[in-house]
């Protein structure tokens, strides 16, 4: 399973393996809430990273 996610948070795709489908309904959906969960997780931290780079540009010397 894949799940993508732009750095704003918004879900842009969401890929399964069909025979991940045969799997469990409950083994499926917890899969699938933990990846979601994963995926929001991971486009936070590339959005604060990507801030702090553009805040570390402003800060001036001695300010701080």
């Amino acid at each position: 399973m894949r799940i993508k996610v732009n750095a704003a948070g918004d879900f842009l795709a969401l890929t399964l393996d069909p025979e991940f489908l045969k799997e469990d309904a409950a083994v499926v959906g917890q899969t699938i809430l933990d990846a979601v969960k994963e995926a929001a997780a991971q486009a936070k931290a590339v959005n604060e990273e990507e801030m702090n780079k553009i805040t570390a540009q402003f800060q001036m010397p001695g300010l701080f």
